[in-house]
């Protein structure tokens, strides 16, 4: 299992479904409209629970905390798409482990 640490000022794990094509190929399974899906933010080392929304093609994605747009700290920031089964928790406060598990 490869590991390394990312540290940004944000980072967003948005759980989605994924099409399988075969073992190794696989897209990420976007559904435009009102559906959501579990979003989880890290931002100064806590970590807020929300959802994403893709409302369409052609307009950015959504993600919302507590039914409001979710406000980003200024800098860098990270969208990482991972299974609805993939693993997450945290190790100690402000330390957290993510695993992802092919869908």
């Amino acid at each position: 299992m490869d590991e390394f640490q990312l540290a940004s000022e944000n980072i967003v794990i948005l759980y989605s479904d994924y099409v399988v094509y075969d073992m190794l190929l696989h897209d990420v399974e976007i559904v435009y409209g009102e559906f959501a899906s579990t979003a989880l933010m890290l931002r100064d080392g806590y970590l807020f629970e929300g959802i994403w929304i893709a409302k369409g093609e052609d307009a950015p994605l959504q993600v919302l905390y507590q039914g409001s747009n979710y406000f980003y700290k200024p800098g860098k920031t990270w969208f990482i798409f991972v299974t609805k089964n993939s693993e997450f928790k945290m190790e100690e406060i402000g330390e957290y482990y993510l695993s992802f598990l092919r869908p």
